[in-house]
């Protein structure tokens, strides 16, 4: 009896982290067709995200975080005099993980090219929305992720990502559609 439960409990709780990736669909169309830009000026830096790709829980990706919100320093000159310590206090290093850190501060008006929206299962969390984008910085194409989650991204969240309706660009923080 015990062997025959096991199978379907490792089944039930494989089922709970499927994602559903949105970024084909008509519903997401009006999200993912447009030019946007950062509203303030924008950290990005090696993150822990959700991996909407496999079977683990989270992988390394690069993620974004408002300058001076969410425990970040003001400015990049604040964080290069006490990079060390910073790091150390900003990203939660794993045991098997090197120390991640800040690569670089992506100023207000750079363009960001929504990419993919994928409504991920968190096992008994429930689910919520991920929402990644390309932007370019010094010639370099970049992919990153919106903070959506706590478990995965420092606060402030950039939209509610826990509704079950598609998130709209009203509900995402710190991007507007591009000037120009």
């Amino acid at each position: 009896m015990k062997i025959r439960i096991i199978p379907l409990i490792i089944c039930s709780l494989v089922a709970c982290t499927n994602s559903k990736d949105y970024s084909v669909s008509s519903a997401a169309n009006g999200l993912l067709d447009k030019c946007y830009e950062f509203a303030k000026p924008t950290f990005v830096f090696e993150s822990r995200c959700a991996d909407i790709d496999g079977i683990d829980n989270s992988t390394i990706c690069l993620g974004v975080q408002i300058r001076g919100e969410g425990g970040f320093p003001k400015d990049i000159e604040e964080y290069s005099s006490n990079k060390d310590k910073l790091d150390a206090l900003l990203f939660d290093r794993l045991y098997f993980e090197r120390q991640r850190r800040i690569l670089f501060l992506a100023e207000k008006g750079t363009k960001l090219k929504l990419t993919r929206v994928v409504h991920h299962g968190w096992g008994t969390m429930g689910r919520y929305w991920i929402i990644r984008g390309t932007m370019e910085y010094q010639g370099v194409q970049y992919e990153v992720e919106l903070p959506s989650l706590d478990l995965i991204h420092k606060k402030p969240f950039w939209f509610d990502a826990r509704k079950e309706m598609m998130p709209d660009e009203g509900s995402i923080l710190n991007i507007r559609e591009c000037a120009n």
